[in-house]
């Protein structure tokens, strides 16, 4: 199959982009799936294809060969493809920062965070926050206007009460 596609290749002929995409898991007694999916992505190369052509055939291939190249291997063909400068390399990455991001901000609001700290750290629109919560089914804190002493983290409920030598006294927001 391999030696087939190259000889398309140098041949200028038409491949079959269904036996490229598929060929990480052809069974193979000269080669391992992971020397089938990195000659796949250098005929992938090789082959005069438009970029986005391109990307949606080496995407196939990463899809198919998930399961069976991993580790190091995976590694080292992800840099491979990086290399490509593939827009679905790009798009990955992004994905995997806002997952991180959204970790972030399921924890944050775990921990009663209001949103415009949320918003701040993750760089979330409010909505994106409030979409979050809902998506969770927790309760938003919404932002608590300064209180005497400016203090944003003060909650409501504490607000008045003011110690002055060992007695209490009722103080009323500005």
């Amino acid at each position: 199959m391999l030696s087939k596609l190259y000889n398309q290749v140098v041949t200028f002929e038409p491949i079959n982009e269904l036996e490229l995409i598929y060929l990480p898991l052809f069974k193979s007694n000269i080669y391992s799936p992971t020397e089938l999916l990195r000659e796949g992505l250098t005929l992938l190369k090789l082959a005069r294809y438009d970029d986005i052509m391109l990307q949606k055939i080496a995407a196939l291939m990463l899809l198919n060969a998930n399961k069976i190249v991993v580790g190091e291997e995976l590694d080292k063909i992800w840099d491979e493809v990086c290399n490509m400068k593939l827009k679905i390399v790009e798009y990955a990455e992004n994905k995997g920062i806002e997952k991180g991001y959204e970790s972030v901000t399921l924890k944050m609001l775990k921990k009663g965070k209001p949103i415009s700290e949320i918003s701040e750290f993750t760089g979330f629109s409010d909505f994106k926050v409030k979409s979050i919560a809902t998506q969770y089914d927790l309760e938003v804190r919404d932002d608590i206007p300064a209180f005497v002493g400016g203090s944003r983290n003060v909650k409501p409920k504490d607000v008045g009460v003011k110690t002055l030598n060992g007695f209490q006294s009722k103080v009323q927001p500005t």
